[in-house]
């Protein structure tokens, strides 16, 4: 997967050094240049919306308002994986998948958003995920500059990330 120059013009475009930081967490392909990327986890991504909105099959999200992210690629690739025309892509643009779940939960459109981050929406029943199919746009990453390389805080942190990642949630 190549990284698009206009998915760099909003929040994925951090530049760490510059702003004092050790390292940041990308989401794309890892191939950045200057940095050094270590994957965390896939983010294979998947409609959630509040739950009873009555969605059956994917041509359903046709009468819905879509939410977007800056990433205009990713309601086309999911509509393609699920075999499925795209609609016209209307709906607001926000540039967190937090703030575009809160969205989704209280019934202002169906978020496309990776399936791991909001397994504990759908347990809690603040969101529903009316369709198995995924498609997978890129993953998530730490970063850091080539010149600094891994120091044993990040390398710590990034352990962490990925056993949470890997660990079976209780319940909650």
């Amino acid at each position: 997967m190549r990284q698009r120059p206009e998915c760099d013009q909003f929040n994925n475009r951090v530049e760490i050094a510059r702003e004092g930081l050790d390292a940041a967490i990308r989401f794309g392909d890892g191939q950045w240049p200057g940095l050094e990327a270590h994957q965390i986890m896939d983010a294979p991504m998947t409609p959630f919306c509040a739950p009873d909105l009555g969605l059956r099959v994917p041509s359903d999200l046709h009468r819905h308002t879509l939410l977007r992210s800056y990433r205009a690629d990713e309601w086309p690739a999911w509509f393609a994986q699920a075999g499925e025309s795209c609609p016209s892509l209307t709906g607001p643009i926000l540039d967190s998948s937090i703030g575009l779940a809160d969205l989704a939960s209280e019934r202002f459109g169906i978020a496309l958003l990776p399936a791991p981050m909001f397994e504990r929406h759908v347990r809690t029943g603040r969101l529903t995920r009316p369709f198995a199919a995924t498609v997978t746009l890129g993953s998530y990453w730490l970063t850091v500059p080539k010149e600094r390389r891994m120091t044993s805080a990040s390398r710590t942190l990034l352990d962490w990330m990925r056993d949470v990642h890997r660990q079976p949630r209780a319940p909650e």
